[in-house]
């Protein structure tokens, strides 16, 4: 009787095998898919635009969420020089930016914050802190080390107005402190990515959803820039 007990014990456990072979293989997978393709060691999020390394994203953004203002475009690209179309209106081009020169398709699909490794909290005309008129101060820097690092880093940023994400490009720093405590703004970008995303009007009210975008993580280098979805 004991032999047929251990006889039977034996065949369900060899019946069983392949089912826990299976769910061993998919705990695996999972965990090679959550941590991630960035140099950052993980905390990989799946996206339209692939796995976003949001810790990498975290070493070199202050705050991951918030508004997406407009901004203009960046004087020294290389050539062909500026991309232009439909939706490049209005074409008013500023400085260099922060990480020039830019190629085409970086100029084309810029992004800029406030990065770490430098203080923002001067960036703000004589009136105090919402003032954007008059000379804004200049950011001083921190950990310029940290602050080069960022230069054409892969960014995956998503509206949470739309859902549309899209990957831009680190070309420039800002926007001047100011248009937070004025606006709500955290982030910046030319037409052509605030038009893709289809994201509202981000002047005026600092407490409105309207224009509000987040920070899904950083792209790997091999990831083309633009619209993902």
């Amino acid at each position: 009787m004991n032999k047929v007990l251990v006889a039977g014990s034996g065949c369900c456990v060899l019946a069983l095998f392949p089912v826990i072979f299976g769910i061993i293989i998919a705990v695996v997978v999972f965990s090679v898919a959550l941590s991630g393709t960035g140099g950052s060691g993980g905390s990989g999020v799946a996206s339209a635009c692939g796995v976003a390394d949001l810790a990498g994203a975290q070493e070199i953004i202050p705050k991951l969420t918030g508004k997406l203002g407009h901004e203009d475009h960046l004087s020294d690209v290389k050539p062909p020089g500026h991309y232009v179309g439909p939706d490049s209106d209005p074409l008013t081009i500023i400085g260099a930016g922060s990480f020039s020169p830019h190629t085409q398709d970086q100029e084309h699909w810029y992004f800029n914050t406030r990065w770490k490794g430098y203080d923002w909290s001067n960036t703000h005309g004589p009136g105090g802190n919402a003032d954007c008129n008059g000379p804004i101060g200049y950011p001083t820097v921190t950990d310029q080390a940290l602050y080069n690092t960022v230069a054409h880093k892969k960014i995956i940023i998503r509206s949470k107005e739309t859902g549309k994400q899209i990957v831009v490009s680190a070309e420039e720093g800002g926007p001047a402190i100011c248009t937070w405590y004025r606006d709500g703004i955290n982030f910046g970008a030319p037409p052509e990515v605030y038009k893709y995303l289809g994201t509202g009007e981000p002047y005026g009210n600092p407490s409105s959803s309207s224009a509000q975008i987040e920070v899904l993580g950083l792209a790997s280098d091999s990831t083309p820039l633009g619209p993902c979805n």
